[in-house]
């Protein structure tokens, strides 16, 4: 076999092996496996402790802003990487503001700001500064303005980005631990009876699990490998 071909084979094999591990070892696939695997439970039924519930996004308060993307979200994740003999992370950044969550029983609060969460987004924006690559000016601007890009006897290194947010009205499907708390943004069984909602939070030992994947929504409808 002629070196060449060795090469091939090798380039061939790592990216195998790195599309292997973003489908089932990265954060976002042990995330969306977490949520598939535990039964989801309609807002006004779940019980108080470790539940999954689904449902439409509603902003509370002020929405954040995408970094390369400037899209407004309740909340994002952005991986920018470089190829330096290799694709390599340079960049990985995520936020979540706390926001409401309303299915067709009732509405909850994912109160983000309380402790841990892990987001496992849908990358719906892409780019990067290759020669095939489409990028925009301001997109491109962002990604160049982190760390440095130059090395030492080599010119500008390439670039690329993926970029998810959760929209305002979108699908998400969430974890974490339910507690009934008074609110008057909440529902009561009768008068006499102060109004309370479900408050999702995350702990150190059961992070909230935020996704707007098919496979962690409805994951009897999708394709994923179930444990």
């Amino acid at each position: 076999m002629s070196g060449v071909a060795i090469a091939l084979l090798a380039i061939a094999a790592v990216g195998l092996v790195r599309i292997a591990y973003r489908a089932f070892l990265s954060q976002e696939a042990r995330t969306t496996r977490a949520l598939a695997d535990r039964p989801r439970a309609r807002i006004r039924d779940a019980a108080e402790g470790s539940v999954r519930v689904t449902g439409r996004v509603r902003r509370r308060g002020e929405l954040l802003e995408a970094p390369v993307s400037g899209r407004r979200c309740v909340a994002f994740q952005l991986l920018v990487e470089e190829d330096n003999d290799g694709w390599g992370k340079l960049l990985e950044l995520r936020d979540a503001r706390p926001f409401v969550l309303a299915d067709e029983t009732g509405e909850a609060l994912v109160d983000t700001a309380a402790g841990p969460f892990r987001l496992a987004l849908d990358s719906d924006e892409r780019g990067g500064t290759g020669s095939f690559d489409q990028i925009g000016e301001a997109q491109l601007q962002a990604i160049m303005s982190v760390g440095s890009f130059e090395s030492p006897g080599r010119s500008r290194l390439n670039r690329r980005y993926r970029e998810g947010i959760l929209r305002e009205g979108e699908t998400v499907a969430v974890g974490g631990r339910g507690v009934r708390e008074a609110s008057a943004e909440g529902t009561s069984a009768n008068l006499r009876e102060p109004s309370q909602w479900l408050v999702l939070r995350g702990t150190v030992d059961e992070p909230l699990l935020i996704s707007d994947s098919l496979d962690a929504i409805a994951p009897d409808a999708s394709r994923l490998p179930r444990r």
